[in-house]
């Protein structure tokens, strides 16, 4: 059985609107601690390395 069919950009952002941020927050957890339980989690001196990327499309001075 195929599960999987595809949605527009559009559908899926709407979707995504209507979770709250707990929920959203809490969906991020299990995957996470599955990386961390099978050592997929990088760490560096016992911490946890997150890499992130800041931008904004506002012109500079």
């Amino acid at each position: 059985m195929h599960l999987a069919h595809e949605v527009s950009e559009q559908a899926f952002a709407q979707a995504r609107a209507k979770l709250s941020l707990v929920t959203i927050a809490g969906l991020n957890d299990w995957p996470i601690a599955r990386a961390e339980q099978d050592g997929f989690v990088p760490r560096w001196r016992g911490l946890r390395l997150v890499a992130a990327a800041l931008w904004s499309s506002a012109r500079q001075p």
